[in-house]
């Protein structure tokens, strides 16, 4: 399945992208999207579609992923429209309305071949 996922810090929109799910978000450069910030963890979470539905599910973050201001403890399903929280960054998840770019590599499958690096949209904390 394909999203369109949109990145807000406050009323701002940082960052747009079309990403087939599964989608890890993390520090880690292994994540399909890695923020470099002291409140991401490694692997922080995960998009992931369940029967045509999109869920989130926090993967033991030390800081915690966040619903509605709840924590996020277990797989819950966020509707198209909807989103989740991160730190201060609020994660929006749309249908998605364009062609799919190809799919991610799977980076552990890879070990000596150069594949280019993941999206990293660190910048945004500046």
């Amino acid at each position: 399945m394909l999203v369109k996922l949109d990145i807000l810090d406050g009323s701002t929109l940082r960052f747009s992208k079309v990403v087939h799910l599964p989608c890890t978000i993390g520090r880690s450069r292994l994540c399909n999207i890695s923020i470099v910030h002291p409140l991401v963890s490694r692997q922080h979470c995960e998009i992931y579609e369940d029967h045509g539905v999109v869920m989130v599910r926090d993967l033991g973050s030390m800081n915690g992923t966040y619903y509605k201001n709840a924590p996020i403890r277990r797989s819950i399903p966020i509707p198209f429209g909807d989103g989740f929280m991160i730190a201060s960054l609020h994660f929006v998840i749309n249908p998605s309305e364009v062609e799919p770019p190809p799919k991610e590599p799977d980076y552990a499958a890879l070990e000596a071949e150069d594949v280019g690096e993941p999206e990293d949209i660190s910048d945004i904390f500046k």
